[in-house]
């Protein structure tokens, strides 16, 4: 009897090690190529152009590295009467900093996140839903009306 545990046992962990291998990602998927939107059309890989003044760093420079990423889940609203809404705010910055401290280069790009869900618990938008960064978005970010010299 004891045996016929263990062997029951060892079987369901087995299966749950396994389990935790599937993927619920679309056939295909790669955060690095043409993604599937949740429309069903594959959104075209973006190029990205050369930066507009290329950082000059002379040969042999030691040269260090900074990351941050900040995130907030504040705008978040709870279900209620209306569905609610969860919501990630990402901001990342990548600074690349001389010997002397002096910043060389800097890089800041965000996200802003937003999945709905109904009052049941159900999400509203797919789960293939990939979301586009402030940088990925350029003039459909929408924030040049606001801007008070006219620019995004």
């Amino acid at each position: 009897m004891k045996r016929f545990f263990a062997t029951a046992l060892s079987l369901a962990l087995a299966a749950s090690l396994l389990a935790g291998c599937s993927s619920n990602l679309p056939k295909g998927y790669s955060p690095f190529g043409p993604q599937a939107s949740s429309e069903g059309g594959a959104q075209q890989p973006q190029e990205n152009p050369a930066p507009e003044n290329p950082v000059q760093v002379p040969a042999g420079a030691e040269l260090s590295t900074g990351l941050a990423v900040i995130n907030s889940v504040g705008s978040s609203k709870d279900a209620g009467e209306e569905d609610g809404l969860a919501q990630a705010d990402s901001n990342v910055v990548a600074v690349l900093v001389d010997a002397d401290g002096r910043i060389v280069d800097c890089k800041i790009d965000g996200v802003q996140a937003k999945i709905p869900f109904s009052k049941e618990g159900k999400l509203l938008v797919g789960t293939d839903t990939m979301f586009r960064t402030k940088q990925e978005l350029k003039e459909d970010y929408g924030m040049k009306k606001a801007s008070g010299i006219g620019k995004e």
